[in-house]
């Protein structure tokens, strides 16, 4: 490093001269070989894709699912407490 980028850093803690020394001891390919590491490393697999999608469709079931459960059991059983019906969801969701 300068006595220049030292004193830069010292002054004003700014990290750009740090930066620009992490740069220049860096190869051009290093960068891009971490990139690839990253998206072999990290990328979705099938069985990754298949587990989103089907918690998605289950997530976006369940509500009409609970509405017409709660419907029936309001209508066809005769259950005459909406409040107490109403109650027991939040507390079930809860």
């Amino acid at each position: 490093k300068s006595s220049e980028e030292i004193r830069l850093v010292e002054e004003t803690g700014d990290s750009l001269a740090a930066a620009k020394d992490l740069d220049s001891e860096c190869s051009p390919g290093d960068g891009e070989d971490d990139r690839e590491r990253f998206v072999e490393r990290d990328g979705l697999s099938w069985l990754g894709v298949a587990r989103v999608v089907v918690s998605v469709a289950v997530y976006l079931s369940v509500g009409p699912a609970l509405i017409l459960v709660n419907r029936h059991l309001l209508k066809v059983v005769g259950f005459e407490f909406p409040m107490m019906l109403s109650g027991l969801g939040l507390v079930g969701a809860s």
